[in-house]
C-alpha cells in the first residue's frame, strides 16, 4: 500500500531504476572544461560519447584542480543502459577519489544550472566570503541588490558542531546559506523512508531543508512528509489524502520520503531551492492551503461553541438526576386538587393551592 501511494506522486522507491541511478556510487566523469576558456563547462549528454570523442580530445580537459594529466577521451556505455562519460586519455592518471570527484562535479552542475536559469546573478566557485577565510563552494551574488548566498556541497562527514559553526558564520555575515548533501550520503529503509541522522534533525531544527544532489543525473532529492500522517502547519486539521505530501517541516521527526526533481525544473530562491511539489500545480497548493484555512476556522468555531456551552453549564444550578417524591408528614394538610402538601397556613384553610398551575388529580 505504501509503495503504491509513493508511485502516484513520484516518490523514490527502492528497487527502481531511478532509485539505483540516484544512489549509485559508480564513479563517472561527465563534466569537463574547455582548454582555451577554463571558466566554461561542458556536459557530456547521454548517448553522445561517440559523437563527441574527437571534439573532446581536441578541445576539452579534466576539470579537477589537482589533475596531473588533463587529456580526456569519451567512453560509450549507453548501449548497456549505463551513463556515458569521460576518461583520462593516459592510463594511470585521473585516479581522483570518488568524494572529491562528486564534490567538484556537483559544484559545476549547480553553477551551470544557475547560469542557465537565472539572469542577473554572478556565480563564482570557491570564492572567499568575509575576512575569516570562509570559502563558499558556490557564491551567488545579485548584481542589483548585492545580496549574497553561499551554496555548500557536502559529501564528507560533518558533525553538528561543525555545521552549526559554518551556518552561524554565514548568518553573521548576512550571507544566506544553502546546503546540498551528497547523493552517496542518502540512506533509506526497505520502504524508501529516509533515515534521518542527528545532523539532519539539527538542520531541520535550524530551519534548513533537507536536499540531496546527484551531479551525474542532474537531480535534486527533496524530502517530503506524508500529509495523511501529520496535521497542517497549525496542527489543527487532518484533511490530506493518502497520496498527498508536504515539505518536511522544521524541527520535525516525522517520516519522510524523497522525490527526485531535475535541476532544470527548479528555481533558486534566497537561501532555498524552489522545487515542484508532489501536490501538483501551484493551484493545487493554493487549494490545499484554502482547505487548511477553512479547517482551522471550523476548529475555532467549534472551540468557541464548546466554551460557551461549558460556561452555560457552570451557570446552571446543579440538580439531582432523580428526585425522590417528598413523603408528607402524618399531620400534613394535602391539596384537594394535586395531592401536594399545603405548607402555608392560610392556604391550608382553603384546602387547595392558590397556584393556577395546580391541576386536579384524576
Amino acid at each position: 500500500m505504501r509503495r503504491e501511494t509513493m508511485t502516484n506522486v513520484g516518490m523514490l522507491q527502492p528497487g527502481t531504476s531511478e532509485y539505483e541511478a540516484f544512489l549509485s556510487r559508480d564513479q563517472r566523469i561527465v563534466y569537463a572544461r574547455y582548454k582555451d576558456r577554463r571558466a566554461d563547462i561542458f556536459l557530456l549528454e547521454q548517448g553522445q560519447a561517440e559523437a563527441q570523442r574527437e571534439f573532446t580530445r581536441a578541445n576539452l580537459e579534466c576539470m579537477m584542480p589537482d589533475c596531473s594529466d588533463r587529456r580526456l577521451t569519451t567512453v560509450s556505455r549507453s548501449h548497456s543502459g549505463r551513463r556515458d562519460g569521460f576518461r583520462h586519455f593516459a592510463k594511470g592518471h585521473g585516479n581522483h577519489s570518488p568524494e572529491s570527484l562528486n564534490h567538484q562535479q556537483a559544484k559545476l552542475a549547480v553553477a551551470s544550472w544557475i547560469t542557465r536559469r537565472h539572469s542577473g546573478l554572478l556565480v563564482q566557485l570557491e570564492e572567499l566570503v568575509g575576512a575569516r577565510d570562509r570559502v563558499a563552494d558556490v557564491l551567488v551574488t545579485s548584481v542589483t541588490s548585492g545580496k549574497r548566498m553561499a551554496i555548500e556541497i557536502q559529501y564528507s562527514e560533518m558533525s553538528i558542531a561543525q555545521w552549526r559553526e559554518r551556518h552561524e558564520s554565514y548568518a553573521n555575515m548576512d550571507v544566506a546559506d544553502l546546503w546540498l548533501l551528497g547523493h552517496t550520503t542518502l540512506s533509506t529503509d526497505a520502504h524508501g523512508k529516509v533515515e534521518l541522522t542527528s545532523l539532519h534533525r539539527a538542520m531541520l531544527k535550524a530551519g534548513s531543508r533537507l536536499l540531496w544532489i546527484n551531479p551525474i543525473t542532474e537531480e535534486i532529492g527533496v524530502v517530503w512528509a506524508d500529509l495523511a500522517r501529520r496535521a497542517c502547519p497549525r496542527r489543527t486539521c487532518f484533511h490530506g489524502e493518502r497520496d498527498q505530501y508536504w515539505a518536511l517541516p522544521s524541527g520535525a521527526d516525522d517520516d519522510g520520503w524523497v522525490q527526485l526533481v531535475r535541476l532544470d525544473d527548479c528555481l533558486l530562491r534566497w537561501g532555498d531551492i524552489e522545487t515542484p511539489s508532489p501536490l501538483g500545480s501551484a493551484e493545487s497548493v493554493k487549494q490545499w492551503e484554502l482547505l487548511c484555512d477553512r479547517a482551522h476556522e471550523r476548529e475555532l468555531r467549534l472551540g468557541e461553541t464548546r466554551l460557551s456551552r461549558q460556561a452555560a453549564a457552570y451557570r446552571r444550578p446543579i440538580t439531582p438526576a432523580t428526585k425522590e417524591p417528598a413523603v408528607p408528614a402524618r399531620d400534613a394538610v394535602l391539596c384537594g386538587r394535586c395531592g401536594g402538601v399545603l405548607k402555608d397556613r392560610e392556604v391550608q384553610v382553603w384546602g387547595v393551592h392558590a397556584d393556577p398551575k395546580c391541576h386536579l388529580r384524576w
